[in-house]
């Protein structure tokens, strides 16, 4: 930023001026990062891991794409920065290594189809992907209700937890949409319930993070996950 500043400080500088300082600085190719200027839609980033318990090895297999547009009909990869953390089931951080060297938690994803190895994993961990919404994509991974209550009674960034919390409530306000159009009883577990009880007993906890982790979606929210609205079923299960 002081680089930046120096050079375009009251003047009418461009992304592309903001950019060039930024690498300049910091001494990394920012040609790919560009493309967030010049190329429209939202990535699709695709999650799948793998556990090698016999090589101790966790790997990530991430595959991004994004959707043709009007103004655009083929897409090229972006540089979308992944930020990371891997826990065990007991909400322990396990170190990011690979071949004797500490991996940095951001995650440098630049083609289509990318695979990012860790070692020394004693146990299938539960990774907490895109801390802090490090880029403005869309993320499929397959969560389970445990995993999202483990990231959010354990995860060290407030944001993974909130992002786990509302995945987790966004999973069953679905499925209760469907249960009220279908007349049946709305459902929510034992275990769901436990997790948020375990956050609001946490006295370490601080209140205002407590407060937006127990914060459900708006109408209007909730509304953008259906291609058929049903407002007053949407209403009664809120």
């Amino acid at each position: 930023m002081k680089l930046y500043i120096a050079r375009h400080g009251g003047s009418a500088a461009t992304c592309d001026d903001f950019v060039q300082a930024m690498q300049d600085a910091s001494d990394i190719d920012l040609t790919l990062f560009r493309r967030w200027y010049s190329q429209s839609g939202t990535p699709l980033v695709t999650v799948k891991d793998e556990y090698l318990a016999e090589k101790q090895q966790y790997l990530l297999h991430i595959s991004q794409i994004t959707a043709p547009t009007a103004d655009q009909a083929e897409k090229l990869p972006l540089h979308i920065p992944l930020d990371i953390e891997l826990y065990d089931t007991q909400g322990n951080v396990i170190p990011l290594q690979h071949n004797v060297r500490a991996v940095h938690s951001v995650l440098n994803v630049v083609k289509a189809e990318q695979t990012f190895v860790f070692d020394q994993v004693d146990s299938q961990p539960i990774p907490s992907l895109l801390r802090e919404f490090s880029a403005p994509v869309k993320l499929d991974y397959s969560y389970t209700d445990e995993q999202l209550a483990l990231l959010m009674q354990y995860a060290s960034n407030n944001f993974a937890r909130w992002d786990a919390a509302q995945s987790l409530l966004s999973i069953y306000i679905k499925k209760n949409v469907i249960h009220q159009q279908q007349q049946e009883d709305l459902i929510l577990p034992q275990h769901i319930i436990d997790a948020f009880k375990s956050v609001l007993l946490d006295e370490a906890c601080d209140p205002v993070l407590k407060a937006q982790l127990f914060t459900l979606p708006s109408e209007n929210e909730v509304a953008e996950w259906f291609a058929i609205i049903d407002p007053i079923v949407i209403h009664n299960v809120i």
